[in-house]
């Protein structure tokens, strides 16, 4: 659930991926808990900006991807993403039943709710079989999890 602020301030949203540790977020400090994919499913309708909106940066899977392959991934991440140069943000429009699939790597978050609604959306972490023991390698090779998109 998003719920809605009462702000004339558009505060903008700031891009992460999940399984760092943060004193907020349940993730154990000294861990990583990456998986392979996330799922959005939409409850309800959002179609405005500033109304909760599962925001993007598009093309990010590939610059961290290109980051990690330098700079091995590890759980020291806790102050967030690495200070790249991202693309500008994207906050994604949904219809109730709508479903949004995307690499794990791809930075994300919730904007913030000027919208008088609640956003209602259910998360999924999808994980590869095999994600486990080749978790910091996958983050080096984004499509290794990928059976019929790798080597393409």
């Amino acid at each position: 659930m998003r719920f809605p602020v009462d702000s004339d301030e558009l505060i903008p949203p700031q891009p992460h991926i999940d399984g760092f540790y943060s004193p907020l977020n349940g993730v154990e400090e000294g861990t990583l808990l990456s998986f392979t994919a996330l799922a959005a499913l939409y409850l309800n309708d959002v179609d405005e900006d500033w109304a909760g909106n599962f925001t993007i940066w598009p093309g990010s899977h590939r610059i961290l991807e290109n980051h990690f392959k330098d700079h091995i991934p590890t759980p020291s991440l806790s102050n967030g993403i690495p200070a790249l140069d991202l693309p500008g943000p994207l906050k994604i429009k949904a219809k109730a039943g709508d479903l949004i699939f995307c690499h794990y790597q791809l930075a994300h978050a919730a904007s913030i709710s000027l919208s008088s609604n609640i956003r209602y959306a259910l998360f999924f972490r999808i994980e590869h079989v095999d994600h486990f023991k080749q978790r910091i390698t996958s983050m080096q090779d984004i499509w290794m999890e990928w059976d019929g998109v790798h080597g393409l």
